[in-house]
């Protein structure tokens, strides 16, 4: 499968590979420009980043793109293929006043074991820091917002990442091949999930998200994330992976080739089956899992579970007070605002996405149906508390 994939995309990039934005010329060693306002200096095994914006954006591993100036690679593999990185470079320090780091910028500096990033840093770039096999750990600064597709990928002795809750968009394939890596903590939330915006070249590419990881011991996907990532946890080993409420689709083969102990799905009404693929492969295949699917009672996982002989483990529900289904303790837009998406997916013959729990405190006119009548009596309710109100729930609708 990966090497059908990366044929399709060889044969895509003879159209594609025109697009490609030029980049500076290759400079000497030394010192240099690296971005409008920036420049570079490397001595000894430190290499500098100061000034103030953006840094350029550099290719290596794309045909005929720019290798970054204090790259020392320029070897041509097949088809005009260099090979980007410094592999003398141990030390990148980049200084306040930065706010990006290019694409590719750091690909392939294997030696490095020491980043050091400003508050000033708004992104990272596409394979910023790709195969950089001498990270063990990295910290991302909390002034970060965006993270490129495969930023850190190949990064095989990386043990740890944390990325700060202020990332709202990461990109596919960011920890593929970082076989060591034990540990990565994903922000809280995320709004936009990108690939590649140019076509990536090699025939040992890692596939997915977190593809090609073996010590992962416990991966979190983070809330905002609706579709896992094709083939997300390709060939990898995990101890457990928890899909987050809101995900509402996991049939793109995510757990594809994968030895995952415990699957824990969140949301009571995620896809684990499509047509032509589902969770765990493709359609009409047996599912050689001996592990454990969790989810709530009622749910399509205990449906997927039932059907395919699946051990699985039901998750503990807390009682929900009437008109109160997020458990917040109070009755308000939010409690409306999840009662409406609940009957959107009802109303595309879909599961509502609500724990039994969740599902009898949504019901507030209790006709055993969720929709817009109740998230109007919420709403209601929520104004009427709101200018002092201090009847209950119950009272209010004059129970």
């Amino acid at each position: 499968m990966k090497h059908r994939a990366l044929a399709a995309l060889t044969a895509f990039s003879l159209l594609t590979v025109g697009l490609l934005p030029a980049g500076p010329a290759v400079q000497a060693a030394g010192s240099g420009t690296c971005g409008e306002h920036l420049t570079w200096t490397l001595e000894g095994d430190t290499l500098t980043i100061e000034g103030t914006g953006a840094m350029y954006d550099y290719h290596g591993s794309a045909p005929e793109g720019e290798l970054a100036p204090w790259s020392t690679g320029g070897q041509v593999i097949g088809w005009n293929i260099q090979t980007p990185g410094n592999r003398d470079i141990r030390r990148i320090v980049v200084g306040e006043g930065v706010t990006s780091i290019g694409d590719a910028a750091f690909d392939g500096c294997g030696s490095l074991t020491q980043v050091s990033l400003p508050q000033s840093l708004h992104s990272i770039g596409q394979l910023a820091f790709s195969d950089c096999t001498g990270l063990t750990g990295f910290t991302v600064p909390d002034s970060v917002t965006s993270i490129g597709a495969g930023a850190f990928r190949g990064c095989t002795h990386l043990k740890q990442a944390v990325l700060p809750d202020s990332v709202t968009s990461i990109g596919n394939q960011l920890f593929g091949g970082c076989t060591e890596l034990e540990e990565v903590r994903f922000p809280a939330r995320i709004t936009a999930f990108t690939d590649f915006d140019y076509v990536i070249y090699g025939d040992d590419a890692p596939v997915g998200f977190l593809g090609d990881c073996y010590s992962l011991t416990r991966v979190e996907l983070p809330v905002g994330m609706t579709r896992t990532p094709e083939c997300c946890f390709w060939e990898s080993t995990v101890g457990e992976v928890v899909l987050p409420a809101g995900m509402l689709d996991a049939t793109n083969e995510p757990f594809l080739y994968c030895v995952v102990d415990t699957v824990t799905v969140l949301d009571p009404g995620c896809r684990l089956e499509g047509t032509y693929s589902h969770a765990f492969g493709f359609a009409g295949d047996d599912i050689q899992w001996e592990g454990t699917l969790r989810g709530y009672a009622g749910s399509t996982a205990q449906a997927y579970a039932e059907k395919y002989d699946l051990h699985f483990e039901a998750l503990a529900e807390s009682e929900r007070a009437l008109g109160d289904p997020d458990g917040s303790g109070r009755i308000n837009a939010n409690d409306a605002a999840m009662v409406l998406r609940a009957a959107a997916r009802v109303g595309a013959k879909r599961h509502c996405g609500l724990t039994g729990a969740q599902q009898t405190a949504a019901d507030v006119d209790r006709n055993t149906r969720i929709n817009a009548n109740d998230a109007a009596l919420i709403l209601r309710y929520a104004a009427y508390v709101g200018a002092k109100g201090t009847k209950t729930l119950d009272e209010f609708l004059g129970r």
